[in-house]
């Protein structure tokens, strides 16, 4: 408990999340450390995270589980393997409407709200989610009911949950569901997309309470921006540039971490998750070499040459506007091979 006993700026954010998190069943209500059995449960440090600014001008703070320190992570076992679409598939789906029906066809996407937190932790495994923050010199332990941001059994936990989902969006509704973790997307014909967007929300809905999914985050039409990237279609093909709003997000972020030279493990994997596109065929995966120094950080790893020349070649390459157009059909003549 010695690093919960630091002072965190975002102490009174942090209570509050907890304290509705306990109101909507996904916590228990926090309580004095005194009254923990520390022979029962497994205590992990909650801290918050800045992740910018929201659309209605506040900070948005991230409640985080250091599920790593206290030795849940460590002892979590991968029994499958993981599995996202990304714009290749998007832009394959588009391709067989084009081809198949003749018409441009349009994208919707529809972006689940508390992934995470709407997947019950097993009852026999409650001992293990139980966390602790310092609140005005005092501290405060929860237990968690729901899975935990910080934990890597809960990115399986909700993968399952989002492979049912798209399963039964493509088998029974018989709609090509694509999804990227929680960001569920696909493409369909103009006449159809609203009416299958709202399929796809009535089915989370159905499946994970009436709050998953809010009605800002369902859209649809062209251009459209899915996973960071804006895509637009015409007669000729299909178009994707980075979203200017992202851009400078991450151009923000990469010229932070250069001027203080430091850069967290946890902060380079998400960085390299939202760079992911160009590792895309529809990018020509450009910047698949240059993703691998970011996901290849280890906790503790200092800053080096290799990392600030890869920040440095990112804060570059996002600077030239990139902007890829991929045909409908490639042209029959064979390339040229170097």
């Amino acid at each position: 408990l010695k690093n919960t006993a630091a002072v965190d700026p975002f102490a009174n954010e942090i209570l509050k999340q907890t304290m509705q998190d306990a109101a909507l069943g996904r916590m228990t209500w926090p309580a004095d450390l005194g009254q923990v059995h520390f022979e029962d449960v497994r205590i992990s440090q909650r801290f918050g995270i800045d992740q910018g600014m929201k659309s209605d001008g506040s900070r948005k703070i991230r409640c985080v589980d250091s599920c790593t320190e206290s030795g849940i992570t460590p002892c979590t076992e991968a029994t499958e393997h993981l599995s996202t679409d990304g714009l290749d598939s998007l832009f394959q789906v588009m391709a067989w409407l084009q081809e198949d029906v003749g018409i441009i066809p349009h994208i919707f996407k529809v972006d689940v709200d508390s992934a995470f937190r709407r997947v019950p932790v097993d009852p026999a495994h409650r001992w293990a989610a139980h966390v602790a923050f310092m609140h005005e010199g005092q501290i405060w332990t929860s237990g968690h009911l729901s899975m935990p941001f910080g934990a890597a059994s809960s990115v399986y936990a909700w993968d399952r949950v989002g492979a049912a989902i798209v399963r039964i969006a493509r088998v029974v509704l018989k709609i090509p569901l694509l999804r990227y973790v929680d960001d569920m997307f696909t493409a369909d014909r103009p006449q159809c997309v609203v009416h299958a967007r709202n399929c796809i929300v009535r089915l989370i809905r159905a499946l994970l309470g009436t709050t998953s999914v809010a009605d800002n985050k369902v859209c649809s039409g062209l251009p459209l921006e899915v996973l960071g990237v804006v895509v637009d279609a015409d007669r000729d093909g299909v178009a994707f540039w980075p979203s200017e709003q992202k851009v400078e997000k991450w151009c923000h972020e990469i010229n932070t971490a250069l001027s203080m030279q430091a850069l967290s493990a946890g902060a380079a994997k998400k960085l390299a998750g939202k760079l992911s596109w160009s590792a895309q065929y529809v990018f020509s995966r450009l910047g698949r070499a240059l993703l691998r120094p970011l996901y290849n950080m280890k906790r503790g790893q200092k800053w080096s040459d290799i990392l600030q020349s890869c920040l440095t070649w990112w804060l570059e390459v996002l600077s030239m506007q990139i902007l890829q157009v991929r045909p409908w059909q490639l042209p029959p003549t064979r390339p040229v091979q170097l």
